[in-house]
């Protein structure tokens, strides 16, 4: 299955990044999903940036009626990803996936991975690398179509169209 270069992490709050604005380990934590998983793998949910909507998506994404994502989303190269499977302690035991749950309405949606047998010690390893291979977080306000500056001229300009088609 061919994956895209990169994929997107989301930060639920400002306590899974470090007093100076880097995400931490724990962003990625692997958790168990047995009920759901037959493979005896742990997981963390991410998105594939198959597009520029996929962080759109993402940075509105709700749960419970609120926005999931509060403090943004990381993007990550995938070729970060896949040098830390390729690690020989770590190879057979991180993957990623494509998740094609129907029930979820996210299409973008996939778990990066990671045996059940992992030792803690290689797990947190795993994470740590994660989280040192973000580059940038992207957050509604750095995003165009969510700087809340930009919305307001743009309700604006749309506001000004609609009294203008109105007296035409």
């Amino acid at each position: 299955m061919n994956f895209p270069e990169s994929i997107l992490k989301g930060i639920p709050n400002k306590d899974f990044l470090s007093a100076d604005g880097y995400p931490l380990a724990y962003l990625f934590e692997f958790k168990d999903k047995t009920a759901d998983r037959q493979d005896n793998n742990l997981e963390t949910s991410i998105c594939w940036k198959d597009d520029k909507n996929t962080i759109n998506l993402v940075l509105n994404q709700k749960k419970n009626g609120e926005l999931q994502f509060k403090a943004g989303v990381v993007p990550i190269h995938r070729s970060d990803v896949d040098r830390i499977k390729k690690l020989p302690r770590v190879r057979s035991q991180f993957s990623y996936e494509r998740d094609k749950n129907p029930n979820l309405n996210n299409p973008y949606h996939g778990n990066l991975l990671l045996a059940k047998t992992c030792n803690k010690i290689l797990r947190t390893y795993i994470q740590t690398e994660l989280a040192m291979s973000c580059q940038e977080i992207i957050t509604s306000e750095n995003m165009p179509m969510h700087n809340k500056r930009f919305q307001k001229v743009f309700c604006d300009i749309i506001q000004l169209l609609k009294k203008f088609k109105k007296n035409s």
